[in-house]
């Protein structure tokens, strides 16, 4: 039986170890497909979000402030 399991795993491992050192194919440039563009639908704006909300989590710029000073 060890006459047998021998020469298979050794086949085995050489197998295994031609095919993962062999060179890779060549890569075919992938065929563009025409993309296909979604409508834009409006989302409602958000209403509940404010100047001191924003300016808790650092969104606010210096212009922002400035337009709301106004």
């Amino acid at each position: 039986m060890k006459k047998l399991v021998y020469p298979f795993f050794l086949v085995l491992l050489n197998t295994m170890l031609l095919v993962s050192c062999a060179a890779p194919a060549a890569e075919e440039p992938a065929v563009a497909e025409p993309a296909v563009e979604e409508p834009v639908v409006e989302e409602p704006a958000m209403e509940s979000v404010t100047i001191t909300n924003m300016a808790s989590q650092d969104w606010v710029k210096n212009a922002e402030m400035e337009l709301a000073e106004k």
